[in-house]
């Protein structure tokens, strides 16, 4: 039983082999699919998607909240925001606690996270949450609310938590939680609200910090076939605010490209290319790269064919000699297009009167096309 890796459900070329696969160096969400062949001529079985999430990580340089104000409703009794300021400084471990006492009545309390400059819609804010000692449930949730302004101006974006169109996720390995939501309009701050008198269970929710992030190229295509020696046209799509950057690694590096397209080098060795967005108002990078392999084909050895001499009438025996493993051996009577006469390295002809030339090709295939 043989394993073929691929970065898409049907069709595209494996960027792997084996019951296991190491991925190379990941800075966004992708599914693999895997199939299954039992020998060489079999069929595939259906290919089964694993799906990957990443972690999103913060470009705390730029895109990070460095500033806060937090209040109380007047009805809310004994309401607190404790050490505040830990959201906004440079230690993503630190928190704010939002307390609401069980005698609280029916006020809130609230904190703003600010950003360094506005923003236009069209960028994914994080907020890293925590519910002490609680397991996170739709419940829960519901008295955590969220929204976003520009300056005292509210863009009426107000959610719960527990909304399905808030991505609430679980932080491997910790209590933590992000929560990810789009501002309805241009922003430079967004809100946490703690509602008293929801759900009695529920008072306290630690706040570490606040990031925003200009979404994330979006690339259809993410494997790119192509014969060793040629270049490969890679394209994706960014958001409206912002511009799109390739690399060759997944962090740091030089740029090698700019815009939705780019073209790489001739090629030798399967590579694979990044891209990133670029908030254009203030020139702060999504660090999240999407990830694009080019899988180059190795070069095919041009096959060796003795000529044959018959008596007219007579049938010839082509043999191609052929180098490499998985290739199929095509006959044709024309050196372009034309009609595929046989497969397979040995061609034996019909009985022929005049001289006849015959054309050979050869064709990388999956191993299971190839008949033992």
């Amino acid at each position: 039983m043989t394993y073929a890796w691929y970065t898409v459900a049907t069709g595209g070329s494996p960027v792997a082999t084996g019951a296991s696969f190491t991925t190379p160096a990941l800075t966004s969400n992708i599914t693999y699919y895997v199939e299954a062949v039992a020998g060489a001529g079999s069929c595939p079985s259906q290919r089964t998607a694993v799906p990957l999430t990443v972690t999103v990580a913060p470009n705390t340089a730029c895109d990070f909240a460095n500033a806060q104000t937090n209040s109380t409703t007047a009805v809310c009794v004994l309401c607190s925001v404790q050490d505040a300021a830990n959201t906004t400084d440079a230690d993503v471990n630190n928190f704010s606690i939002l307390s609401v006492p069980l005698a609280a009545g029916s006020g809130s309390v609230q904190q703003s996270l600010i950003f360094p400059d506005a923003a236009a819609a069209g960028d994914s804010v994080r907020i890293v949450m925590e519910l002490p000692a609680q397991v996170v449930d739709a419940g829960l949730l519901s008295s955590l609310e969220v929204s976003s302004f520009n300056g005292a101006t509210a863009n009426n974006d107000a959610i719960l938590l527990n909304n399905s169109a808030v991505s609430v996720r679980l932080l491997t390995g910790t209590s933590k939680f992000t929560v990810a939501f789009a501002p309805g309009g241009t922003y430079d701050r967004v809100q946490v609200r703690l509602r008293a008198g929801i759900i009695a269970a529920l008072v306290k929710a630690n706040v570490y910090y606040a990031t925003r992030q200009v979404s994330a190229p979006a690339v259809a295509v993410r494997n790119v076939t192509i014969c060793s020696g040629n270049t490969a046209t890679l394209t994706a799509t960014g958001s409206a605010v912002s511009s799109l950057e390739w690399y060759t690694q997944p962090v740091g590096g030089a740029k090698v490209g700019d815009g939705g397209s780019f073209t790489t080098p001739q090629l030798t060795a399967t590579t694979t290319y990044y891209v990133q967005s670029v908030r254009t108002s203030n020139s702060c990078a999504n660090p999240n790269r999407v990830s694009v392999t080019v899988s180059v084909v190795p070069g095919l050895v041009t096959p060796t064919v003795t000529n044959a001499t018959i008596c007219a009438g007579q049938q010839a025996t082509l043999t191609a000699t052929v180098t490499g493993q998985n290739i199929q051996t095509r006959w044709y009577s024309a050196p372009t297009g034309g009609t595929l006469l046989f497969t397979g390295t040995t061609y034996v002809t019909n009985a022929l009167n005049a001289d006849t030339a015959f054309y050979v090709e050869l064709a990388m295939v999956p191993a299971y096309f190839l008949q033992e």
